[in-house]
């Protein structure tokens, strides 16, 4: 029951990122939602759970997006590993540092996936705006990451609870 709560929720991030933020002028600059589903399974779910959702998902915006095959997947996967190593140096519930972590992993990000675009390219320059684009990403990121994190954990703790009573009626 986990794994069809966390493909809804992947779904709808996927479709609000590319239906509803390119078609609205108050989303322009918004950041990739899925982004903070990547920093929420590496912190609360183990990487048996979390990588084949981190690796599905990537391909599935990589589909959607029309750019290089393989830049989400690829920036999804070190956004995962990049979290997941967070757990190592900070408690996995501390409310405090949940914006700041947010905000890293949605610039740590960007950053994966300008490298990328710049490495597929010797003569790629990284636009000036890209800047301000990002910063503006970030501050979204800051205010609205930790509680979409917040909230993915209450639903996905009210889901298991769901879960395991159906369990108990059916055995």
């Amino acid at each position: 029951m986990t794994y069809i709560f966390h493909i809804l929720v992947g779904f709808c991030m996927v479709v609000f990122h590319t239906t509803i933020v390119p078609n609205s002028s108050f989303f322009a600059g918004f950041y990739d939602l899925i982004a903070v589903f990547i920093v929420y399974m590496g912190f609360f779910r183990s990487p048996r759970e979390a990588i084949p959702f981190v690796l599905f998902f990537g391909m599935v915006m990589d589909v959607f997006s029309g750019g290089i095959f393989g830049l989400y997947a690829t920036a999804y996967f070190w956004l995962y590993v990049f979290s997941l190593g967070l757990t190592l140096i900070i408690r996995k519930n501390n409310m405090l540092l949940l914006p700041v972590v947010v905000l890293f992993g949605v610039v740590f990000e960007n950053m994966v996936m300008l490298g990328i675009t710049a490495l597929m390219d010797a003569g790629a320059i990284i636009p000036e705006t890209a800047v301000n684009v990002v910063a503006g990403q970030a501050i979204w990121a800051l205010f609205t990451g930790p509680v979409l994190i917040v909230a993915i954990k209450y639903v996905d703790d009210r889901w298991e609870k769901f879960a395991k009573s159906r369990e108990k009626e059916f055995a």
